[in-house]
């Protein structure tokens, strides 16, 4: 039934596309489909047939105007700021969005609210994209766009590996154009790179030119080096820079604590080529917050930041929860650093609907562009009820994820605005420059945001509230469609105050007697200007200003750790665990010198009873290769500290488990049948054995399918297989073919009221265990089936599991 369906929409739409495509784009003048309200045209494409009708409409199907499409060009008569729709013939599926729009609001004070956007224009609007559609200058049409609305920064990715491949030898043509259309436009830049040259790592043996995996480098004074270049030659551009992107699930391999060395060494170098840029740690993404975020905090990383950053693509009413996560983990001794999020999303629309005008890349349908209309404006404003600084939605351009089947863009396939942007850039229009003053008490359901701007007017943001920011899932939150219509009284001063939709358009209204206001609410957010003298129920958290927290000592001797022996690192890169209880440890510490300062001084371990001295010369290594039993703790940590030039150095430190004594595998034998399990893909899965490595086979066919994913279930036989006190499990897994096909390793847990999921390190060629510790699955006697995940980037994905365990507290 979904596959006919799904079919027949795909079907019905390509003519439309068609349709559209032959007819109607808009003027190389406005090619985003952004007008001034008097000057709206589009080009008429193609042969028109005689009396085709055209019909514009308003966001919620209201007519507005008609006529016929004759000669090269429609130009429409001037109409209100809105979003727009027009269609040819009554055929709705066929309809151009379109927004119309005021110019720009001054630009904000840096202090006071300010939006923001996650742009990655330099990657996302080019050529080798495949798009038909793309502009004849993708970044000049993007960065145009920028340059006539109120926003004050976009987030920018750079390339490591593509500026300077070899030593010393950089390329920043790309970088240099990129940066200076948004500087021209107007907006302030965060800076932030993922990935590192092959030359200046030694800990991996492979540069497949792939995201992720990605690889955190080695080479510190390499780091150190790159950053100060960067920061130095874009000073005057870029105000915030951030070292890496998700480096607590695939966008890195490495441990926590080599994450943090690395941090390090990039913030100095960032400091060191533009000192006022403020510097944001590595953004990581997961909820709840992982260890590997702890452990990389254990390093001493307060001392080498400005601003916190996270991603989250959560549903709203989770948002509480995560804040008082992250506030848990920085807030330390008085200091409450500020928090930005310069990635949110949501997945509340689901998979896209229908085709477009890209190959192999889906289009969200107009509900469902709504519904991420309805998400964005409210995700920025309930974040920074709750702390947050700048929020960058993702993402501008058109970008499709999961195979085609994911479209995270504010921009179509076709470079028109969708109703998210323009609602964002109407939300950054009228509340740019103002504070947030707190959330007023709740009115027959409809929740309100009070704004003041420096002359003490207010805006008040309101909404109806809707399954959106009540319900944890996605799929709950869909369930109800519906407007959710809502009438509410406000007191207020007498006067002329105006309601703005939540894409523009703005209207009067006027208190009542008794100086009331009746007004309208929706699920939408809108905007009530004319205010003065409200004050909110409940404040607005605040936090600090930037600035990195104040280190008595040396932060330019920065410690770096290779594990030589006996240890081996956990599935979520957050401790070691030991091989062998007879063999001694063996762990090289790298000492980098990041300044034109000679060094002498020593390094203690806390392993190792003696001070081991180490002298240091300008910009230079030095390696200590130590060993020391296995400690007789069953959990502990391994720190390393030292003094240099009479001062304290900030510490490296590896925490370790004896996961052997701590816990117990018991194993679940039916998992190596092929009929216990069931398959589950976006594909033709076939599952079978291997008699000859004792293991269960799934191989998939993606031909003709663009969302590429794999995730065989094993449902278990209740209750002599519950899951009740696990705390991890173990299995092993190989992936035939090239490695390098496969994506997003995870395990999913599903039973009564469970839905958890759990990553694995990428997979190999080679057989390898891997061991999870549950982080995410908080209710194990739930689970009454798991899946071993994952995604494909070719036609055919075959992989292996064996030796599946389930982990226990030992009774020892």
């Amino acid at each position: 039934m979904m596959n006919k369906t799904i079919l027949f929409l795909s079907l019905g739409l390509t003519l439309s596309l068609a349709a559209q495509e032959m007819f109607l784009k808009p003027a190389a003048t406005s090619p985003t489909g952004w007008f001034p309200a008097d000057d709206i045209r589009f080009e008429v494409k193609g042969t028109v047939p005689a009396g085709t009708a055209y019909r514009v409409t308003d966001w919620r199907g209201q007519a507005v105007c008609d006529g016929t499409l004759a000669g090269a060009e429609l130009k429409l008569p001037k109409l209100e700021s809105g979003y727009y729709r027009i269609c040819w013939n009554g055929d709705e599926a066929s309809a151009l969005g379109f927004a119309v729009q005021p110019g720009p609001s001054s630009p904000p004070d840096s202090t006071a609210t300010s939006f923001a956007l996650n742009t990655n224009q330099a990657y996302l609007t080019h050529a080798a994209t495949g798009n038909p559609h793309l502009p004849a200058s993708g970044r000049e049409a993007v960065s145009g766009l920028l340059g006539q609305c109120s926003f004050s920064d976009a987030r920018e990715f750079f390339n490591w590996k593509g500026i300077e491949p070899v030593p010393g030898k950089m390329n920043w043509q790309l970088f240099d154009d990129n940066f200076s259309l948004l500087h021209q436009a107007g907006v302030k830049i965060t800076g932030c790179f993922r990935d590192s040259p092959r030359w200046a790592r030694y800990q991996d043996g492979s540069d497949d030119n792939s995201v992720a995996p990605a690889h955190i480098p080695d080479d510190l004074l390499a780091v150190y080096r790159f950053c100060r270049s960067a920061a130095e030659r874009y000073r005057d551009k870029v105000n915030a820079w951030e070292f890496w992107n998700e480096p607590d699930v695939g966008f890195a391999q490495e441990s926590a604590w080599n994450f943090a060395s690395a941090m390090k060494a990039a913030s100095l170098g960032f400091k060191a080529g533009s000192p006022d840029a403020a510097v944001l740690t590595g953004a990581m993404c997961l909820f709840p917050v992982r260890n590997f975020v702890k452990s990389a905090f254990a390093s001493d990383l307060d001392f080498y930041y400005d601003i916190f950053n996270y991603h989250t693509y959560l549903m709203p009413a989770e948002y509480p929860a995560l804040l008082q996560e992250i506030y848990a983990l920085i807030d330390r001794a008085g200091r409450k650093p500020p928090v930005w999020f310069t990635e949110t999303g949501t997945n509340v629309e689901g998979q896209a609907a229908l085709p477009s005008c890209t190959p192999g890349k889906l289009e969200q349908s107009y509900e469902q562009e709504l519904m991420v209309a309805e998400f964005h404006p409210k995700s920025v404003i309930l974040l920074k009820q709750l702390g947050a600084g700048k929020v960058f939605p993702f993402v501008l351009p058109p970008f499709n994820e999961i195979g085609g089947a994911k479209m995270w863009g504010l921009l179509r396939q076709n470079y028109t605005v969708k109703p998210a942007f323009v609602a964002l850039a109407v939300q950054s229009r009228l509340l740019s420059g103002t504070t947030l003053l707190g959330e007023c008490e709740e009115r027959n359901g409809v929740r309100s945001f009070l704004f003041e701007r420096e002359d003490g007017s207010q805006i008040l943001a309101f909404w109806s509230r809707s399954p959106l920011e009540t319900q944890k899932t996605e799929n709950a939150a869909r369930e109800n469609s519906s407007p959710l219509e809502r009438e509410f009284v406000l007191e207020a001063p007498a006067g002329v105050c105006h309601v703005t939709d939540p894409f523009g358009r703005r209207e009067t209204v006027k208190a009542a007697p008794g100086n009331t206001l009746h007004l309208k609410a929706d699920r939408y957010v809108r905007y009530l200007e004319g205010l003065s003298g409200l004050k909110p129920a409940q404040p607005a958290v605040k936090r600090d200003a930037a600035g990195m927290a104040p280190f008595a000592g040396d932060r330019t001797v920065v410690l770096k750790a290779v594990l030589t022996r006996n240890l081996r690192l956990s599935s979520g890169r957050d401790f070691v665990d030991f091989r062998s209880e007879s063999e001694p440890v063996g762990i090289r510490v790298e000492l980098f010198n990041l300044s034109a300062e000679s060094k002498q001084g020593v390094l203690h371990c806390s392993a190792v009873d003696s001070p081991q001295p180490v002298s240091l010369a300008p910009w230079a290594k030095k390696q200590l290769d130590l060993q020391f039993p296995v400690p007789k703790a069953k959990t502990g940590e391994f720190r390393f500290s030292g003094r240099f030039n009479e001062q304290a150095i900030t510490s490296l430190v590896i925490p370790y488990r004896k996961v052997g004594e701590l816990l117990q595998a018991t194993p679940l034998p039916r998992a190596g049948q092929p009929d216990a399990w069931r398959t589950n893909s976006s594909g033709k899965m076939s599952i079978r054995g291997n008699s000859s490595e004792n293991s269960v086979v799934f191989e998939i066919d993606f031909r003709n399918v663009t969302n590429r994913w794999a995730a065989p279930s094993l449902p278990l036989l209740l209750p002599q297989e519950s899951l009740r006190g696990a705390v991890g499990m173990e299995f092993e897994l190989k992936v035939d073919g090239n490695p390098a096909d496969a994506m997003y390793p995870l395990v999913y847990f599903f039973g009564n009221h469970v839905q958890a999921r759990e990553p694995y390190p990428q997979p190999t060629g080679e057989w390898k265990n891997y061991r999870i510790l549950f982080e995410n699955l908080k209710t194990p006697e739930g689970v009454e089936r798991f899946q071993i995940a994952l995604s494909g980037k070719q036609e055919k994905l075959i992989y292996q599991v064996r030796n599946i365990r389930f982990l226990f507290r030992s009774e020892k």
